[in-house]
């Protein structure tokens, strides 16, 4: 619903992850990112990346708004997957799999209003209550990067999906 405008360095064309001949996008980690528009409540956020990144943060998916609220974050932490919705939950999600090790990774985060689930190569990673009362809304949406930190995403992105449901 949402077609993107690529800005900044990234390089079209890159092997993609499932290996079906479609290609994928490597972002250069300074400036590259793909533009969405204004994104309405994501519930699930999907793609498949490959980094050797250990930044402090490498945004996948993120549409926070200029306060950091009413939002959701998907992105690499110091070589862990990391997730979350609003800064105001009790609990960001964390993976104990380390996904900066140069291999093909498909990484999700769903959220039903309550429970917050990470999943790495299929297998959830972390799960907690993640409520606020604070709904989500429409923010700019963006790939490899975040706006409020300037976080940009170092690797190589294919198949992002983001879903106003949650999936099982």
């Amino acid at each position: 619903a949402n077609p993107g405008t690529y800005a900044g360095g990234f390089t079209l064309g890159a092997a993609g992850g499932l290996n079906d001949g479609d290609t994928a996008v490597a972002f250069d980690g300074s400036s590259g990112r793909v533009s969405l528009g204004n994104v309405t409540t994501p519930r699930t956020m999907e793609a498949w990346i490959k980094t050797t990144a250990s930044g402090v943060n490498d945004a996948i998916f993120s549409n926070r708004g200029a306060f950091g609220d009413s939002i959701a974050y998907l992105g690499v932490t110091a070589g862990k997957l990391r997730a979350f919705h609003n800064f105001r939950t009790p609990a960001d999600l964390q993976s104990t799999t380390l996904v900066n090790d140069g291999n093909w990774h498909h990484v999700a985060y769903t959220w039903d209003g309550t429970t917050g689930r990470l999943y790495v190569d299929g297998a959830e990673e972390a799960s907690a209550p993640q409520t606020d009362a604070q709904p989500l809304g429409t923010h700019p949406g963006s790939i490899g990067w975040d706006s409020p930190n300037g976080d940009w995403f170092s690797g190589t992105i294919d198949e992002v999906a983001v879903y106003s449901t949650a999936l099982s």
